[in-house]
């Protein structure tokens, strides 16, 4: 495969991923922890929420710090201050401000989503899996946890020299791909993307085409049209 190809792939990997944490509501099966926030607290907040709407991020960025001085356990605030952080690379405080968020509730998946979204980013497929897995068992039903699962598993096989194991990470990787199709009725089309991936791992390189042909029927404007269908190509000749 075209090593730009597979570049394009993993930035687009970490985009969804990061655009699954920031779009995920907490579910009803597993809902957001009950505050009683003080009003100036939750002041700052709206606040920040009004600035980051208005494009402000350095000014909702403060207006959060000020609500968690007025109320250190307020959830949603450090949580949505890790993901600020995260987007501005800001790793070490992004990681304190997420954990102080989990220690403040537990239940709720969007902490894990995010923790595996910044391992997946920071090369930590093995951290990354663990991190969707508990997302996926506190909201079973978001579809791009799936996605995003999926590829931490293929990342994880092809990291992996046992043949076994490697195995078993990409039939877990295939089935956890699929579950993302099913449960967004094949919208995810950048599933399709990944499944290549397993089945190029494995050999199947007529299954890995099929994949990146499927993906361009649901995406004819794909960006990287023309390295999938280089891609594409590879893979039929290698088969014949």
């Amino acid at each position: 495969m075209p090593l730009r190809f597979w570049s394009f792939l993993l930035l687009t990997t970490l985009l969804i991923a990061r655009s699954a944490v920031a779009q995920a509501p907490a579910t009803s099966a597993h809902p957001p922890v009950r505050q009683i926030v003080p009003f100036a607290a939750m002041l700052f907040y709206e606040e920040a929420r009004t600035l980051a709407k208005a494009n402000k991020p350095d000014e909702a960025m403060a207006k959060l710090k000020r609500a968690i001085e007025e109320y250190p356990d307020f959830f949603q605030a450090r949580f949505d201050l890790a993901q600020e952080l995260f987007r501005r690379k800001e790793m070490v405080a992004a990681f304190e401000m997420l954990e102080a968020a989990r220690r403040l509730n537990d239940r709720d998946a969007r902490v894990y989503r995010l923790f595996g979204t910044m391992m997946l980013e920071q090369g930590k497929p093995k951290m990354a899996e663990f991190g969707f897995r508990q997302a996926i068992e506190r909201d079973p039903a978001f579809a791009q946890t799936y996605q995003a699962h999926g590829a931490a598993l293929t990342d994880l096989a092809l990291q992996e020299t046992a043949s076994a194991a490697r195995a078993n990470w990409l039939t877990q990787a295939e089935l956890q791909l699929r579950k993302s199709l099913e449960l967004s009725e094949g919208k995810l089309g950048f599933s399709h993307l990944h499944l290549a991936r397993v089945y190029e791992a494995r050999g199947e390189k007529l299954k890995a085409a099929q994949e990146l042909e499927t993906f361009l029927l649901k995406n004819p404007r794909a960006a990287n049209e023309k390295a999938i269908r280089e891609a594409v190509a590879k893979l039929r000749a290698s088969e014949k």
